[in-house]
């Protein structure tokens, strides 16, 4: 009678430990699932922060996503001259903070312009001697010129066309790597010192792709199209020799013929003929 109950109550000590470890065991991989549901929170969370601080990190920058191509506009890049599309939400806020510049100066851009060289001059005295043109016009010129290249900044075709005008317009001017960071640097300071937070980050990022796109265009026109701008301008001397030549011929041989009487008509046509012939000859 004895050992049933002692193996009953051993059944029922281990029917309880069987269920305590089952329990135990649950509780222990519920707790596991738990920390590890907690844990991917964390990190999602913790991508999300990383996330958040990127964008805040890279500021304003972040939306244009910029390529490995408009990359090398970082600095001044004179090896290539090829067509670039700047995003228009940074032409946009380029153009607004040159705005908000022209009013500062009394709403003029011949004033705008002529603070700008004031800064270019005073930060590098020896860039006077790069420009000719009276002050007043210069100044006004630039003004101009950097409105238009805004303007166009969003069409690759027609920015390149624009910065190729100007290239060849100052083929007498040596452009160089440090003097376009110069001019650069004098106007983002000005910049900052009259608009303060007007001129965003975005803007100085879109100023900064232009004015090192077109100083590194105009060394490469300088540097590849001399040669060939050199043999245009011979040829063009030539072929102006050639018609004052042609010019002089024409003169003598159809001056009248001076004799007893009056130029006999038919001489005239004769002369004419002659003319015609010499200039066929010429001309081959």
């Amino acid at each position: 009678a004895l050992w049933p109950k002692v193996w009953l109550r051993i059944g029922a000590e281990a029917c309880n430990m069987s269920f305590s470890g089952e329990d135990s065991g649950d509780t222990a991989e519920d707790s596991q699932l738990a920390g590890e549901s907690f844990a991917t929170t964390q990190d999602e969370e913790g991508m999300q922060d990383i996330d958040d601080g990127s964008s805040v990190v890279g500021g304003e920058l972040e939306d244009e996503a910029i390529s490995g191509e408009m990359n090398k506009y970082l600095s001044v890049y004179d090896q290539s001259f090829d067509k670039i599309q700047v995003p228009p939400d940074v032409i946009g806020e380029c153009s607004e903070a040159l705005q908000a510049f022209i009013v500062v100066q009394n709403n003029s851009r011949e004033a705008a312009g002529e603070a700008i060289f004031n800064a270019i001059f005073e930060a590098a005295p020896s860039l006077q001697v790069m420009f000719k043109s009276p002050r007043p016009v210069m100044a006004q010129k630039f003004c101009a010129a950097l409105l238009h290249l805004l303007n166009v900044a969003v069409k690759p075709g027609a920015l390149k066309t624009a910065v190729e005008t100007l290239g060849f317009q100052h083929l007498d001017v040596e452009v160089t790597v440090p003097r376009t960071d110069v001019f650069r640097e004098a106007i983002f300071e000005i910049f900052e010192q009259e608009l303060g937070p007007k001129f965003t980050t975005k803007a100085r990022f879109g100023f900064q792709l232009l004015l090192n796109y077109t100083g590194g265009a105009l060394i490469y026109i300088r540097r590849e199209y001399a040669s060939r701008i050199r043999i245009i301008q011979n040829s063009w001397r030539s072929a102006n020799k050639k018609a004052a030549g042609i010019t002089d011929v024409r003169e003598v041989m159809a001056s009248p013929k001076k004799g007893a009487g009056q130029t006999d008509k038919t001489m005239e046509d004769d002369s004419d003929a002659e003319v015609d012939l010499e200039l066929a000859e010429m001309t081959k």
